[in-house]
């Protein structure tokens, strides 16, 4: 708080939180980098694996995920 409201005094609030956004960015991304695991998972048996596309393939066909997507419209 010390250091937001350092900011805010010296170049304004808009200024401030565009600066702390920033180093936040900054800082998550090598946390995400060093989380984001191994891309390549074991399906449980009897499960094939599905790619991003084919999910969302699957998802936009299914009756319950278009009426759960248009909820949010």
């Amino acid at each position: 708080m010390p250091i937001a409201a350092a900011l805010m005094v010296g170049i304004g609030w808009a200024g401030a939180m565009q600066v702390l956004v920033q180093v936040l960015l900054l800082l998550c991304l090598p946390a995400a980098f060093l989380l984001k695991g191994n891309s390549v998972l074991a399906a449980p048996a009897g499960q094939r694996v599905v790619g991003s596309r084919e999910a969302i393939a699957d998802a936009l066909r299914n009756p319950s995920y278009l009426m759960l997507g248009a909820g949010f419209y």
